[in-house]
Formats: C-alpha cells, structure tokens, sequence
C-alpha cells in the first residue's frame, strides 16, 4: 500500500495503512477543509480516532467523524464495518 497525502484549507491529512487488510475497507476519504473523516464502504456503523496514549478523542455512530480541534499528530482511526473492528493510521499536520 503506497501511502497518500490529502491537503486541505487548514490541514493537511497522511493516511497510510497500520497492517490491516486493504479489502476491509475500500477507502479512507478525507473531506478537505470540512475537519472531518469519512469512512467510506458498505455496513460502517461508527468511527473513533484514537490518540497515541490510547484515548478516544472524537467518536461519532454512522461514518462521519469530526476533527475540529484536534492537535496535530498521529492517530488511530478505528470503525467498526460489518461487525468487525478495522482501523487505519493517520497523521494531522497543521
């Protein structure tokens, strides 16, 4: 998996993959400039991002997460698709 970068009005968004197989998720889509994280595929029904000590910092039910406020760093986004728990890495640079 090559990696992609996505840079958007305010932030500027490097997802990668964490070891977890490709064909779990289609995608990972970045809304530029909307401070949110999509999860695009079929049956996502919810996504956290997790920071590098391990607490969730943003949480939502469906496959839209915001992202206002959140440092720059690197996360965990975690969604649960098709009743398993897949999760991908991405990093915030501001």
């Amino acid at each position: 998996v090559s990696p992609t970068s996505v840079s958007g009005t305010t932030n500027c968004f490097f997802i990668g993959a964490a070891g977890i197989d490709d064909n779990t998720i289609a995608r990972l889509e970045v809304r530029q400039g909307d401070n949110e994280v999509t999860v695009a595929g079929d049956n996502v029904t919810s996504v956290d991002i997790v920071a590098a000590n391990g607490a969730t910092v943003a949480s939502a039910t469906g496959n839209t997460v915001a992202i206002n406020g959140l440092s720059a760093g690197i996360y965990v986004v975690k969604a649960v698709v098709d009743g398993k728990t897949v999760a991908r890495k991405i990093q915030i640079v501001k």
